[in-house]
């Protein structure tokens, strides 16, 4: 019998957790900040129509600059809408291993992995960076 689907509804169904922040699983990590050229540790920020990734030290700086005082309010709201396109992502290392193959080798149990996605679900929403309370 095959399985039922999920649903997003929590009325006597079965629900999907959609994680807040994407997880990118493949067997090689090869994201590189356009800003300062190196590897993300860690999570990034990521622009799927573009396709360019931007590491978290390189975004708290362009925040902090989009901030200043000295920029005016319309070039100002044009960067950060530019900006707002950027979301977080992260690679699959923290949950598996590939050792260069499609294969991967688990590094924590399902349900940690389900409470640790639970609590980042529940703690999104409270993050204010790149809210629209800033544009």
């Amino acid at each position: 019998m095959p399985e039922k689907p999920g649903y997003c509804l929590a009325f006597g169904k079965r629900r999907l957790n959609w994680p807040s922040v994407a997880i990118f699983c493949t067997s090689r990590d090869t994201a590189t900040c356009w800003v300062c050229q190196e590897r993300p540790i860690g999570d990034y920020y990521y622009n799927f129509k573009t396709k360019l990734a931007v590491c978290r030290m390189c975004m708290k700086r362009k925040l902090k600059a989009l901030q200043d005082c000295e920029m005016n309010d319309f070039k100002r709201k044009r960067e950060m809408l530019e900006w707002c396109e950027f979301k977080p992502v992260r690679h699959c290392s923290f949950y598996h291993t590939h050792c260069g193959r499609n294969l991967y080798h688990t590094l924590m149990t399902k349900q940690i992995l389900r409470r640790k996605l639970e609590l980042e679900n529940y703690l999104y929403p409270y993050q204010p960076f790149l809210d629209k309370r800033y544009v």
